[in-house]
C-alpha cells in the first residue's frame, strides 16, 4: 500500500510536472518554475527547469502527510529527471528525450521505513507529456499546464522562482 501511495503521488507530479520552447532566449518560459503537489494525502513540491539551451529537468520532493490514515514523513533529495529537450509554439509545450532518473525520497508511514527511488517509482516521464497547452499570466510568473492523459484533462499552476 506505501508502494502504491507514493506511486500515486509521483504519477501525478508527472503529469503535471515536465514539458517545453521555440527561440528559447527570448522565450517567456525558460527558467525555473515551482508547483505544490497533493496525491493521495502526501504532499511536496515539483520544480520544472526550462533552459534557454532546450533542455529541462523536472525534480519531485515530497514532505508527508496523511495516508490511509497514517502519518507520512519524507525527507531526501528527491528524484530529478534528466536528459529532457522541450520547444513551444505560443501555446503549446512539448517535451522530448530520454528521462534520466536519480535520488531517493525515504518516508516513514505509520512508523515504518520505505526509500523510494527512480525504480520503485516506475515512471515513464515522456507517457502523456509529448504535447500540453500552457498559458502565462501575473506578467508571465504564472504558468498554467493543462494535460491529457487516456482522455482525461488536468491542469497545474506553477511560480517563476527566481
Amino acid at each position: 500500500m506505501k508502494t502504491q501511495l507514493f506511486k500515486s503521488a509521483l504519477a501525478a507530479t508527472v503529469l503535471f510536472g515536465a514539458i517545453g520552447c521555440g527561440g528559447p532566449a527570448a522565450n517567456p518560459l525558460v527558467g525555473t518554475w515551482r508547483a505544490s503537489l497533493s496525491a493521495s494525502g502526501i504532499d511536496g513540491n515539483s520544480t520544472l527547469t526550462l533552459n534557454a539551451n532546450g533542455t529541462a529537468s523536472l525534480s519531485a520532493i515530497f514532505t508527508g502527510g496523511m495516508a490511509g490514515g497514517m502519518t507520512v514523513t519524507c525527507t531526501g533529495p528527491g528524484l530529478t529527471y534528466t536528459g529532457l529537450t522541450w520547444t513551444s509554439t505560443a501555446t503549446t509545450l512539448s517535451i522530448t528525450g530520454t528521462p534520466m532518473c536519480s535520488g531517493m525520497i525515504s518516508c516513514m508511514v505509520g512508523g515504518m521505513s520505505q526509500d523510494f527511488g527512480c525504480s520503485t517509482a516506475g515512471m515513464n516521464m515522456t507517457e502523456g507529456l509529448s504535447s500540453a497547452m500552457y498559458t502565462l499570466t501575473n506578467n508571465n510568473n504564472t504558468l498554467t499546464i493543462t494535460t491529457t492523459s487516456m482522455g482525461m484533462s488536468s491542469m497545474q499552476s506553477f511560480s517563476r522562482q527566481m
